[in-house]
């Protein structure tokens, strides 16, 4: 039996460099096969560690080594050389203590190392043989990772919304999840509060990240929620260590969209905190006095009656105070009714306009082809130029910094032209159409339906909801408005007339 003691290292972690390495429970069988075969003496329990040893700061391995310039042991028992050090100075500290006399040996199933001449070289060139292999291999791994950027492909762990396909590699759409992130961005483009987006993710949508391993997927977090909102991956493109790339996947935002939502992001006020009981209007209403978001409130009277009541935000003390009063959930129904009365246009003049709006998409089809010909062309410049880019920074012609500004601006001019092929000249006519078929039975659906039925209606046909003393101030959208005008009309040419300054503006 050995007089020496010795600490048994074991070592495994999750980088590409210990792919091919066994696992911990094979080393330990290993070690401990080798331990009763060379009658060694173990002190304490096995060393087990899960960093990678490509660079030096390893927890574990540090306080190991200072047990052993301490004298608590004598020596290390590892599977091969590669467990203790992949880098430099990690490799050199140990040959420079086993040339001390600080470790006695080291013990792995191929051999002995001791600390002689021909030992000092083998350690040598087994350290210098790992760092170089964990070098190449980074190498490697980068320019695999730069070559699917420049290919489109995203690299690393699918986003939220995205799965990678087992037979091509690439992102497609979750479809458990992809709908559930775009109806997101629908919220906030429509000016849901991001708490309030939070807490319908959850409740409505119940959505989730996906199951990984054994873990449970967790749910989505308001930080999280800022950075999906704020990540470009959604519209096309994807940033990876500073730089920009075009992207394969399918978006689940248009471009225009997506610097929408920036542009909201950075400009409204800290959002009130998301409560949650559900109420209809609540996320959609602002008070007219002090701007704040409206919020809602259940009471009961003292005959068991129950009232829903929509006050400012900013009644309550935390808050500057404001006194805007507060409005019955009815009254602001009643009001929505009357505004969703005045879509209601004659019948004859609904199915002409429908009518109308067909043979107008018959007339642009001729010149969406000639429009989305000239995009086309305007893209093939656009991928010729940043061909150029890409060859001048591989010459050294120009630097890293501005060939990644340069890209970065020609992508976004790539997504928002790509953008413009897939919209269509005719879709302008669409609002129209459907906020005719909209009008015609708005009232009758609000009446009748329920309160997620009458939230939609309300995000549909409005775009603006304000308090103003007791009274509900209701902007339409464009097209609902023209509606509005074409009750007031009593000929198809007075009709004929709002529908074509609709189209052309």
């Amino acid at each position: 039996m050995s007089e020496f003691t010795f600490l048994m290292y074991v070592r495994k972690s999750s980088e590409a460099e210990d792919r091919q390495a066994l696992s911990i429970e094979a080393q330990l069988r290993e070690l401990e096969a080798l331990v009763e075969r060379r009658s060694l003496k173990i002190k304490g329990p096995p060393i087990i560690e899960a960093f990678s040893a490509r660079r030096p700061g390893r927890p574990l391995f540090t306080k190991m080594v200072e047990d052993l310039e301490q004298g608590h042991a004598n020596g290390i028992v590892c599977w091969h050389l590669n467990r203790l050090a992949r880098n430099p100075l990690d490799g050199g500290r140990i040959m420079m203590a086993l040339a001390d006399r600080t470790i006695e040996a080291i013990h792995t199933p191929e051999r002995v190392y001791d600390g002689s001449g021909d030992d000092q070289l083998l350690m040598s060139l087994n350290f210098g043989i790992a760092t170089k292999f964990s070098h190449d291999l980074s190498r490697d791994v980068k320019r695999g990772i730069r070559e699917a950027l420049e290919k489109g492909r995203w690299p690393t762990k699918p986003k939220l919304g995205y799965v990678r396909d087992s037979e091509t590699g690439i992102l497609v759409p979750d479809p458990q999840r992809f709908d559930a992130v775009r109806q997101l961005f629908c919220w906030r483009l429509n000016g849901v509060p991001v708490r309030e987006i939070l807490v319908r993710a959850r409740e409505e949508l119940k959505l989730r990240h996906p199951k990984m391993g054994r873990y449970e997927g967790k749910s989505l977090s308001i930080s999280g929620l800022y950075r999906l909102l704020d990540d470009p991956f959604y519209m096309g493109l994807m940033r990876f260590n500073g730089e920009t790339y075009d992207g394969t996947h399918v978006p689940a935002v248009t471009p225009t969209q997506f610097h929408e939502i920036q542009a909201g992001l950075r400009s409204s006020p800290p959002p009130p905190r998301a409560k949650r009981l559900f109420f209809t209007y609540r996320g959609l209403i602002r008070c007219g006095s002090c701007g704040a978001m409206v919020t809602a409130q259940h009471t009961t009277n003292r005959h068991g009656t129950r009232y829903t009541y929509y006050s400012c935000g900013r009644k309550v003390k935390r808050y500057r105070y404001c006194k805007e009063t507060s409005v019955q959930e009815k009254t602001i129904e009643e009001a929505i009714v009357g505004k969703l009365r005045m879509f209601q246009i004659q019948p004859k003049f609904a199915d002409k306009i429908l009518e109308f709006v067909e043979r107008q998409r018959g007339l642009r089809t001729k010149e969406e082809v000639q429009r989305k010909a000239e995009l086309s062309r305007t893209l093939e410049r656009i991928d010729r130029r940043l061909e150029g880019f890409r060859a001048m920074y591989a010459d050294g012609l120009i630097g890293r910094d501005e060939f990644a500004l340069d890209r970065e601006k020609l992508l976004h001019e790539k997504a928002e032209l790509a953008e413009q092929t897939k919209s269509n000249s005719s879709d302008v006519l669409k609002p129209l159409a459907d906020a005719v078929s909209l009008g015609q039975k708005a009232v009758f659906e609000f009446e009748a339906g329920d309160a997620s039925r009458r939230r939609r209606i309300v995000e549909a046909a409005f775009s603006n909801l304000v308090v103003k003393d007791k009274t509900l101030l209701i902007s339409a959208k464009k097209s609902l408005d023209v509606l509005a005008k074409i009750q007031q009309c009593s000929s198809w040419r007075a009709v004929l007339s709002e529908v074509q300054t609709l189209i052309n503006n």
